[in-house]
C-alpha cells in the first residue's frame, strides 16, 4: 500500500510537507538501529548465542591481528 501512494506522490509532483518530510526522515533514520534492538532480543530464544569454539577462536584471532597490526600508534578521527 505505501509503494503505491508513495508512487502516485512522486507521480503526481506534488511537494512534501515539511513536517511529514521531517517524520519521514527520523522514521528512516531510526529503521536500522531499532531492527537491531529486535533481532538482538530474538537471538537468545534461538539459542543463536551459545557460545562456539570456531566463532571464539576466530574472534580472539581477528583482535590479536588488529592489535598487532595497529601496534601502539593511536587512533586518530579524520576530519
Amino acid at each position: 500500500m505505501s509503494i503505491l501512494v508513495a508512487t502516485l506522490w512522486r507521480v503526481s509532483r506534488l511537494p512534501v510537507p515539511a513536517p511529514l518530510d521531517e517524520l519521514l526522515r527520523l522514521l528512516g533514520s531510526a529503521a536500522t538501529p531499532l531492527a537491531l534492538i529486535c533481532l538482538g532480543g530474538v537471538l537468545p530464544s534461538l539459542g543463536a548465542l551459545a557460545p562456539d569454539a570456531g566463532a571464539l577462536i576466530g574472534t580472539v584471532l581477528k583482535l590479536v591481528g588488529c592489535c598487532a597490526r595497529l601496534g601502539d600508534r593511536p587512533l586518530r578521527a579524520s576530519a
